[in-house]
């Protein structure tokens, strides 16, 4: 009995670690990826370049054809950028968004970043780098942006990151388009390579017989971060489940007499599943707790582990699931190989 309670105490040990390791790797996948955004200059790998010409080939009603941003919100998440002014340490962009696509909001010092009201209202705010601020002035404590002789408000400010974000002003675009031509070059972006082509099919039918709507190439910076990234991930949980594996294989030959008698017993396999299964539930269950823990001591990450802050219960529930998955394969692991005992050998060898 002494030798299993130990024996427990290992898995326990090993799962906490492993726990704790697909915990600070989903950290490095947020840091890689935050990485990755901002080094492509806040861009992600599906960012096409849309370029709407000024020459109008009709006019409807006597008024210029004016681009139906609005309309684009169906067809699924993106975000439309509109290019401004791209100078050295002057960034600044129109932007509209079906909802905080990136997640800028995890780059938000103070403040808070555009909402769907915002849009929809076509408010004049502006949400700026760490870097802009003294582009701005504050009256009667509302601090303002100014852009071709309009005021924006300035409702969220960045934090510095070291990265073209330090110098970027975000305008509404809805509200920017009211007092500018729609002609000019925009990007086009978001997680789902399927939803930008959606969302560019319906920008080239709303175009169709009013103006000019052509694709240009985005020449930026491209890294592949996140590949390399996802296969750390796997070789990691990997190594993680052999080693979890081969002490299931000396868990089961340090007790071959024990098990021998229970198969003379007549301890069948849905016995034997329900007694390893519910005390290898009780070592993932004080794991977790373990994890979380863990992680609640040492909140605050710096370096590659910066994105330890951002973790939130969806980390929390992949590593949890993968701890389980781990642990029933275990369970399953132990089983097999008590099937495999030979009983007369194990009789014998004691």
């Amino acid at each position: 009995m002494r030798q299993a309670v130990w024996e427990y105490v290992l898995y326990y040990l090993q799962l906490t670690v492993a726990g704790i390791f697909l915990l600070i790797l989903c950290a490095y996948h947020i840091h890689v990826a935050q990485e990755d955004f901002l080094e492509r200059g806040m861009y992600s790998e599906n960012v096409r370049g849309v370029q709407v010409s000024s020459e109008y080939l009709v006019d409807v009603g006597g008024e210029d054809v004016q681009l139906q941003i609005p309309k684009l919100k169906q067809k699924g998440q993106f975000m439309l950028y509109k290019r401004l002014s791209e100078e050295y340490h002057e960034i600044i962009r129109g932007i509209y968004g079906t909802g905080d696509v990136f997640s800028y909001t995890d780059y938000l010092k103070q403040g808070r970043f555009f909402s769907t009201e915002d849009y929809e209202n076509e408010m004049p705010v502006a949400v700026i780098g760490a870097e802009m601020l003294d582009r701005t002035y504050v009256e009667d404590g509302i601090r303002y942006f100014g852009y071709q002789n309009q005021l924006y408000e300035v409702i969220g400010i960045f934090e510095k990151t070291d990265s073209e974000l330090d110098n970027t002003v975000y305008l509404n675009l809805t509200n920017l388009l009211n007092h500018m031509e729609h002609h000019g070059l925009y990007y086009l972006d978001g997680t789902d390579p399927k939803g930008i082509e959606q969302v560019w099919d319906a920008m080239k039918e709303y175009a169709e017989g009013k103006y000019t709507i052509s694709e240009v190439a985005y020449e930026g910076k491209t890294y592949g971060l996140n590949q390399m990234n996802d296969t750390l991930l796997f070789c990691a949980v990997m190594a993680i489940l052999l080693n979890l594996i081969v002490t299931g294989i000396f868990f089961v030959t340090r007790k071959k007499y024990t098990v021998a008698i229970q198969k003379m017993c007549g301890m069948t396999i849905k016995e034997q599943l329900l007694k390893y299964g519910k005390r290898m539930c009780q070592v993932v269950l004080a794991a977790g707790v373990s994890v979380v823990i863990f992680h609640s001591m040492f909140a605050e990450g710096r370096g590659f582990l910066s994105g330890w802050k951002e973790l939130h219960w969806q980390q929390y529930g992949m590593v949890l699931a993968g701890m389980c998955v781990i642990g029933i394969l275990l369970v399953y692991n132990i089983v097999r190989q008590v099937q495999n005992v030979d009983m007369s050998e194990a009789l014998k060898g004691r």
